[in-house]
């Protein structure tokens, strides 16, 4: 599977299916040439292509997905600028399955974490994926594990959905483990 034909096949709608048989291709020949295409693919200017191939890089086992670790600042740069929902969607839960390492932490994306968690116009997904994101970000340090907290604090549990309250409520666990003494 060559990167024209890859192309082609994700210039329209794809399914299920389609998504399987190339993670097949990939995992069981553990070809790594199609998990570079297709993250070339990701920062194609067609909208079609860029989110299947990140909607197909999303489905990879943790193996594979280790390959996508040196795309890392690209991620987040197509994530902090991309206007489609879905592809910030699909690129933020890209980021959420790869480490952050406290000596590469980029501020300018800590900083959108926190606005998009707590934007009105962001869906429920891409809040609680910001949530989650911030939290990895701010692990390494206690200062900005506490902004954080006191961010997720005032947060009006009420006004949450269901699935922003599970996010906040395990986060803030997680602070208060991060936080106990060894």
């Amino acid at each position: 599977m060559n990167e024209i034909k890859l192309s082609d096949k994700l210039s329209g709608r794809i399914h299920k299916n389609d998504i399987q048989e190339i993670i097949h291709h990939i995992q069981c020949q553990n070809n790594k040439d199609i998990i570079m295409a297709l993250c070339q693919l990701v920062f194609s200017t067609d909208v079609h292509i860029s989110n299947n191939a990140a909607w197909i890089l999303t489905h990879l086992d943790t193996r594979h997905n280790q390959l996508l670790y040196p795309k890392h600042h690209e991620l987040i740069q197509a994530s902090m600028q991309t206007i489609s929902v879905e592809k910030r969607r699909l690129l933020l839960t890209l980021l959420l399955r790869q480490p952050f390492e406290k000596e590469n932490i980029n501020e300018n994306f800590l900083e959108f974490c926190f606005k998009h968690m707590l934007s009105v116009k962001e869906p429920v997904s891409i809040k609680a994926l910001c949530m989650k994101l911030a939290y990895k970000q701010c692990i390494h340090f206690p200062e900005l594990l506490e902004e954080l907290r006191m961010t997720l604090d005032i947060m009006d549990s009420s006004l949450l959905s269901p699935g922003l309250q599970a996010a906040r409520k395990n986060i803030l666990k997680d602070i208060q483990k991060a936080g106990k003494p060894l």
